[in-house]
């Protein structure tokens, strides 16, 4: 039998509890029957793997990220146990110049040089835990180890563009490629994947603290509308036409597969409405750009514990990418193990109420020749009649579906939001809470 996410016991467990739909019952009594299945009763057996929950597509550990807490083999022990079938990791990007080190790395004595040695400990660390993590057995019952089971993950980063065009131009050369390399290739066979985010605009962070997100919007004060006219323009909002171009670079010049918290520009000012025009049109340009190459935005539940009653992107991008047959993925953006799949049920309950039907999810992929027409390239819109069908996707979809760094991305239906998961989920959590008291 293939090598499976899921033991059967582990199954059978899922197939008992009430909230599984019938079409979730069907598709595990497939797998858990093979002899009975037919051709495509097979298929669907196959497609079970797609239907894994939970999945997350950015995450940290404190060993390579100086604001972040444990080990990164603590943070992947703490997803396994949780149930996490993908757990995908990114710590960030070295930054260039010592004017760019936050104030926790200045304290520690860091320099850009640690950071970069940092940076190359953590793929070598990472490398190896996912080795071991695809390499282990299936078994979940009593007595087993706690870290039998396997579980995808991928090796990626997270980007930053403080500074342009020096900023992507260093990232470039630290990932192994060279100004001339194919903006989806780049950091090809050192990372599978990459989390495009920024943190700074005008060199100035923007989610460390209130007070320096401040500092921030006040450099662009000098800039701002003159005084008197009606369309006069605040030093926010030109903070967030400026993010969003920082933003397109990004997407131009990596291609990265997931987008990362696309809105971070309102963290500390959540109520602000873009209701710019000029505003919205930098959005919905950016994100039909990503649309068309087949980028996953995440719902990065990090939100939530900053404050949101909602995950990025809030509900008028969010609705802007359900429109445009976007993608969305889940991520955690865990900082260490305390983080690690943290507000998931409120994440959930967002994206119910916000009418997601579905959700992606990345894998590793190695591109098969033949459906080269289907892999991810520099050329927008991608062809209409991408080869999507075996990876249960629907061939309206245009955009690809495979990668060059080296991914699929998969999806997930309707039926995401009523997986067994969810239950199992909150009574684990359930029981840890009464457990602490």
């Amino acid at each position: 039998m293939p090598s499976t996410l899921f033991s059967v016991s582990r199954l059978r467990f899922w197939l008992s509890c009430r909230s599984a739909s019938s079409s979730i019952e069907r598709v595990v009594s497939s797998y858990l029957n093979p002899q009975r299945s037919t051709a495509s009763g097979r298929q669907l057996s196959n497609r079970f793997l797609g239907y894994a929950m939970p999945h997350s597509h950015h995450s940290h550990s404190g060993q390579f990220c100086s604001h972040a807490k444990s080990t990164l083999a603590e943070v992947l022990q703490r997803a396994r146990d949780l149930g996490f079938t993908h757990f995908h990791l990114s710590e960030h990007v070295p930054r260039q110049n010592a004017s760019e080190l936050y104030p926790e790395e200045i304290e520690a004595g860091l320099g850009p040089e640690d950071l970069r040695a940092t940076f190359e400990a953590y793929l070598v660390e990472a490398r190896a835990l996912q080795a071991e993590y695809s390499g282990k057995g299936m078994g979940k019952g009593k007595g087993k180890s706690k870290s039998t089971a396997s579980m995808h993950i991928l090796v990626g980063c997270e980007t930053e563009n403080i500074s342009s065009p020096g900023t992507i131009d260093f990232l470039t050369e630290v990932l192994g490629s060279s100004r001339d390399t194919r903006p989806e290739e780049i950091g090809k066979g050192m990372v599978d994947y990459i989390v495009g985010s920024l943190h700074h605009t005008n060199a100035i962070p923007i989610d460390f603290d209130n007070e320096t997100f401040q500092k921030s919007v006040d450099s662009f004060a000098s800039s701002a509308s003159s005084a008197g006219r009606q369309d006069a323009a605040t030093p926010h909002q030109l903070l967030i036409d400026r993010y969003l171009d920082d933003q397109y670079e990004v997407l131009q010049r990596l291609r990265p597969e997931v987008v990362g918290h696309f809105d971070l520009f309102r963290l500390f000012r959540p109520e602000t409405a873009l209701d710019s025009p000029a505003i919205w049109a930098k959005v919905e340009r950016n994100v039909q750009f990503a649309v068309q190459y087949g980028a996953l935005f995440e719902c990065n539940a990090a939100a939530f514990r900053k404050g949101w009653n909602c995950s990025y992107p809030a509900r008028e991008i969010l609705d802007l990418i359900v429109s445009l047959n976007g993608r969305l993925c889940l991520s955690d953006d865990s900082h260490g193990v305390h983080a690690v799949g943290l507000n998931y049920l409120r994440l959930r309950r967002y994206l119910v109420e916000s009418n997601v039907d579905s959700i992606w999810f990345l894998e590793k992929h190695t591109p098969d020749p033949s459906t080269a027409s289907n892999i991810h390239t520099p050329v927008a819109p991608a062809i209409a009649n991408a080869m999507a069908e075996p990876d249960g996707l629907s061939n309206r979809d245009s955009a690809p579906t495979q990668f060059a760094r080296g991914t699929v991305a998969r999806c997930m239906g309707p039926e995401w939001k009523s997986l067994p998961f969810w239950q199992h989920f909150e009574s684990m959590l359930e029981q840890e809470t009464a457990e602490k008291q």
